[in-house]
């Protein structure tokens, strides 16, 4: 098998409604269900590079992750969904069916809460479980003014409660990746933002267990931008039995992949694999 490094600078094209997605499919053949990670708002492949090799030594599955910047007129919404979610959805879907992939277990961070949960309430048969971190959509009465301001707060306050130079520099490492992708995209980015603002799961996430999705949330109690209580007094609405609360702000599975994902792995075991 080629070296983790020769697989992640491997990106295939996936069709999708709004363009195309770029893939990176790694460790094929890992066991069980292959995982598809769906992540937040302007995380590319290179600022979720470590948390896909820690998905792929840690739990020893395959991995699908997504590039979205090819993606076009991300604008208001589709089917009635936000257009982001939509596209995003799609290409989850077109990717499984291109891949052959009968069923997967998926994470969903921050944004990709929203476009992972799309994707199940439109094919929820290739979806068995669903592991929610941080997630948007789970906010009552939010506006993108909101969001905007919870997401500075994070940005410049996160950094202050890292305890060791390693953990500051790993973030600012991929901080600067979001960043670069928010000025490339500075269209495609402020729209995804309307989206996330704006679209609420809580109808979709009943839907989907009740034919047959699990799903679990899991939500770091220092989250600036998704706060932990407003989190969980949906998740209750939601009927998800599954929650947890853990130690790190918003984006603390970037910060310490390997300790995060091995928390996510044990609970992917406690649902069933």
């Amino acid at each position: 098998m080629s070296s983790f490094e020769e697989q992640f600078l491997k990106r295939e094209e996936i069709r999708s409604p709004g363009g195309y997605i770029k893939v990176v499919d790694i460790n094929q053949s890992g066991s069980g269900n292959p995982i598809l990670l769906s992540s937040g708002w302007g995380e590319t492949l290179e600022a979720l590079k470590s948390v896909i090799f820690s998905i792929a030594k840690i739990m020893e599955r395959r991995v699908f992750a997504c590039d979205y910047s090819h993606l076009d007129n991300i604008n208001g919404y589709q089917d009635g969904f936000p257009a982001g979610g939509y596209m995003k959805a799609h290409s989850f879907i077109n990717l499984l069916d291109d891949k052959e992939v009968i069923k997967v277990d998926a994470i969903g961070h921050s944004e990709g809460a929203i476009n992972i949960i799309i994707a199940a309430h439109l094919k929820p048969e290739s979806f068995k479980n669903i592991i929610l971190i941080n997630p948007s959509g789970m906010m009552w009465n939010d506006t993108f003014y909101k969001l905007a301001k919870r997401f500075l707060t994070e940005v410049f306050f996160e950094p202050i409660t890292l305890d060791t130079a390693k953990r500051f520099l790993i973030y600012v490492k991929y901080i600067f990746q979001v960043i670069v992708y928010i000025l490339k995209n500075p269209i495609q980015a402020f729209r995804e933002a309307i989206g996330i603002s704006r679209f609420k799961i809580f109808h979709l996430l009943r839907n989907i267990q009740k034919r047959g999705v699990k799903v679990a949330i899991v939500v770091d109690k220092d989250d600036i931008i998704f706060p932990a209580d407003q989190v969980r007094r949906q998740a209750k609405k939601a009927q998800i039995k599954n929650f947890y609360l853990v130690e790190g702000g918003h984006n603390e599975i970037h910060i310490n992949p390997d300790r995060f994902i091995e928390t996510i792995n044990k609970i992917f075991i406690s649902m069933g694999e």
